[in-house]
């Protein structure tokens, strides 16, 4: 069982277009959860694209370099934690399967990102302790910590970029794949072999995602958070956002509406 993380300091960053340095060294632990936009970075041997829904963990003493792609909305968290042993050590880009759980994380994060009442203080620290034990769970399943730069094809992370650029427009992987002179097929096993996901199963990850985002946020009809999201009306987005969260979007923001 890891131990578990003391949460220092968080700031909320909201479009940062650029960073101030384009590389820090921290002397604790830092951790980027992005919402949206996206960044290049580099932390030793670990380099990449990240972008929403993405974790980017910089162990202490090391140099965190970072360029931003697009105007990145994100939350910086310092804090302090005790490895166990050398190898107890996750690094660099980090994707957790349950991206619904993140999101929410990340929006109750926001939400407290101004309080500075004890709850608010405890609740920020349970926040990312969750976080932690998730990619504590996943780096079990899979024994390894994030991605290095010898297993991501330059390629695909064009097309990642991509992908998350327009992920809000009406998309044809068909369109995408001949862009990069691909066939449909060969993006898909490509990216899948890349990120651990198809790029229909990542465009629909970032859609909910802003389906959630908006449905807690807005007083917007369905259908014009459909049309937000990139979906033609609010039947097709219904129809998607009950399979993957097991109630409608109706439901959802009675729910969960802050």
């Amino acid at each position: 069982m890891p131990n578990l993380p003391q949460l220092l300091l968080h700031v909320y960053w909201l479009e940062k277009e650029q960073f101030e340095l384009r590389y820090d060294e921290y002397g604790e632990w830092v951790l980027f959860l992005v919402e949206t936009g996206s960044f290049r970075y580099r932390i030793g041997e670990y380099e990449g694209i990240a972008g929403a829904g993405d974790l980017v963990l910089c162990p202490p003493n090391h140099r965190f370099e970072r360029e931003a792609i697009s105007a990145v909305t994100f939350h910086f968290l310092r804090f302090v934690y005790e490895a166990a042993s050398d190898h107890d050590h996750p690094c660099g880009r980090i994707r957790l399967s349950n991206q619904i759980r993140v999101a929410h994380n990340s929006a109750d994060l926001r939400t407290y990102a101004l309080d500075r009442s004890s709850f608010a203080v405890q609740y920020r620290e349970h926040l990312l302790q969750d976080l932690w034990m998730m990619l504590w769970k996943e780096a079990h399943e899979n024994s390894e910590f994030g991605s290095k730069s010898a297993t991501i094809d330059p390629a695909m992370q064009q097309i990642k970029d991509h992908l998350e650029k327009h992920a809000f427009e009406p998309l044809q992987l068909k369109n995408v794949a001949a862009a990069y002179q691909l066939t449909p097929v060969q993006l898909s096993r490509s990216f899948q072999a890349c990120y651990g996901q198809k790029p229909i199963a990542f465009i629909t990850e970032l859609r909910m995602q802003q389906a959630v985002k908006l449905l807690m946020t807005r007083n917007w009809t369905v259908d014009a958070i459909a049309q937000a999201c990139g979906y033609e009306n609010g039947f097709y987005l219904s129809r998607v956002f009950s399979k993957h969260m097991n109630m409608s979007p109706s439901a959802f923001r009675k729910e969960n509406r802050v």
